[in-house]
């Protein structure tokens, strides 16, 4: 028997079991990385339905209330449409004028809107729908803008309209126009400050008159009497 043979045999089979188990523990490895992957895959596909879920309903939540916005956008300029065409007959009683908001929303998502006045074509008795542009008169672009605003602000239930000079390019005539308007708006419970240097502007209009004093050097202004007037 050779027992060195032997010896250099059971030398070359250590080696090979070595070799053998550094095989099996990587393949075990191996293995367990892939039953990991494969749990990692299952629990991604799951989050994934889950988002699909989500998206999906999200896109019905979100059309839902697109609806309902539109639509309460849509009542929203309807009521700013009459409330305004209300007011301009107080000042315009015999035009009948009728009021369209047009809306516009850019890609940007930032919006717009357009003020139209809609009167009668004599020939047809169809409305016509226009803007406010310098053929209207500035005076009378002025006026709807008073209108405007006032009826944005008694629908956003404020109570105070402040307007500096707004009308200070109109005639002494024009401006007593506004009289029937004005005491709407103080029978509806608005308080108007207005600052104007024209006293036509109150005619017939129950109001209190502020005399106001600027000092030049101090920039400091004081109220120096205060009278209550009747129209």
């Amino acid at each position: 028997m050779d027992i060195e043979l032997m010896r250099k045999q059971l030398d070359e089979l250590g080696e090979s079991i070595t070799y053998d188990k550094a095989i099996l523990a990587t393949a075990v490895e191996t293995n367990a990385r892939l039953l990991k992957a494969r749990e990692d895959k299952d629990k991604c596909v799951e989050l994934l339905n889950e988002l699909r879920s989500y998206r999906s309903t999200i896109g019905v939540l979100y059309s839902v209330c697109n609806t309902k916005a539109s639509s309460l956008t849509s009542e929203r300029k309807a009521i700013i449409e009459k409330t305004v065409e209300e007011n301009l007959m107080y000042l315009f009683p015999d035009e009948g004028f009728k009021v369209r908001i047009n809306l516009d929303i850019s890609r940007a998502g930032r919006e717009s809107c357009q003020l139209l006045l809609g009167s009668k074509i004599e020939a047809t008795g169809d409305m016509e729908y226009s803007a406010t542009t310098a053929q209207n008169g500035r005076f009378v672009r002025q006026l709807i803008s008073v209108v405007v605003v006032y009826a944005l602000n008694y629908l956003r239930g404020s109570d105070t309209l402040f307007m500096d000079e707004a009308l200070a390019s109109s005639d002494k005539m024009n401006l007593t126009r506004l009289e029937p308007f004005l005491n709407r708006m103080r029978a509806s419970g608005m308080q108007i400050i207005l600052v104007e240097h024209k006293p036509e502007l109150y005619d017939g209009v129950d109001h209190r008159h502020f005399t106001l004093r600027k000092d030049r050097e101090s920039g400091v202004t004081k109220i120096v009497q205060v009278e209550e007037v009747r129209g």
